[in-house]
């Protein structure tokens, strides 16, 4: 149990992702911890170094009492780990959980351990390694994930953001072309789950409450991400839909997190399918729509467990 009066914290972020609806969060983020009387420095991952085999500057974090690692540089993010532990500084979220989500054949690996009939996921098969200079010169393979997945099928890169690394296979033709195209990148085979095709529901999680949710839908795309053309309109989460956010949030060992649901059998009922769960999910979208700072919840959740007012987070 700490003193949050003036108390400071570090939000570590990319360096290369200075654009406008991402230095926004970051802003949010502090305001929200002014409003806590909770002093939040930036620092960016080309300031602060993974360092080993020489002096190190890891002192830097040693007037810190906590950590908002809003980045995927999970190497910069272990190295930060290994002093923080040390001096009692939490890192929110934890390095483990960052990579949980970034990866998501990870997500779902974690997922399926922690419970393997608490959560449907999305039918999915994890494509054999091979290496860019290689490629796949053999695709046999393809045959058995057909019989298991059908057309359509979705091909998700393991690691992207914004829908942007995910396709729509109609046939054999196309699957085969975007499995020699993505050669070297990790991805998934994933079931088309056609009663959700260009809609799903987004919910912020912080600690163990859905705090917003939104429905999101795309009239032109498959994919219902705002950064495809879709649109966003208020949801009221059922409990069985909250419960089964919570408990991936949980699983995952997150302390906040977004996550997104597919419905299965149709609109009229629960959205009970992850699809995905984003460690650092943007808010601003998700605060327009339902006039919810998920920023300010954060900041508040982290008051309360630096203060011994609430548990944190943790896998399992």
């Amino acid at each position: 149990m700490m003193a949050t009066k003036n108390i400071r914290g570090l939000l570590v972020t990319n360096a290369f992702l200075k654009n406008g609806k991402f230095v926004e969060h970051y802003e949010w983020l502090r305001e929200a911890a002014r409003q806590q009387e909770i002093r939040l420095d930036l620092c960016d991952n080309a300031m602060l170094h993974a360092i080993y085999g020489m002096e190190s500057d890891e002192a830097k974090l040693a007037s810190y009492s906590f950590i908002i690692f809003w980045d995927k540089d999970i190497r910069l993010a272990k190295w930060m780990e290994r002093y923080c532990q040390k001096r009692g500084i939490p890192i929110f979220n934890t390095p483990e959980a960052v990579a949980a989500c970034d990866d998501k054949s990870e997500t779902f690996r974690l997922l399926t351990e922690a419970s393997e009939e608490a959560f449907s996921l999305i039918p999915s098969v994890v494509a054999p390694l091979t290496f860019a200079t290689v490629g796949y010169t053999d695709v046999d393979f393809l045959s058995s994930i057909e019989k298991q997945i059908g057309y359509p099928m979705v091909i998700k890169e393991c690691f992207g953001s914004f829908g942007w690394q995910v396709y729509l296979a109609k046939d054999r033709e196309e699957a085969l072309s975007y499995t020699k195209k993505l050669a070297g990148t990790p991805f998934l085979y994933q079931k088309f789950i056609a009663a959700s095709a260009g809609v799903d529901v987004r919910l912020q999680v912080v600690g163990t409450e859905v705090v917003a949710a939104m429905k999101r839908r795309s009239k032109t795309d498959f994919r219902a991400n705002l950064s495809n053309g879709g649109q966003m309109e208020a949801y009221e989460a059922s409990q069985e839909e909250c419960d089964l956010a919570v408990r991936a949030v949980l699983a995952l060992g997150l302390d906040f997190a977004g996550v997104d649901l597919l419905f299965v059998s149709g609109e009229d009922k629960p959205a009970n399918m992850i699809c995905e769960v984003n460690s650092n999910a943007h808010f601003r979208n998700i605060a327009e729509c339902t006039g919810v700072n998920t920023a300010d919840k954060i900041m508040q959740y982290i008051k309360r467990v630096l203060e011994g007012k609430q548990e944190r987070n943790h896998r399992g």
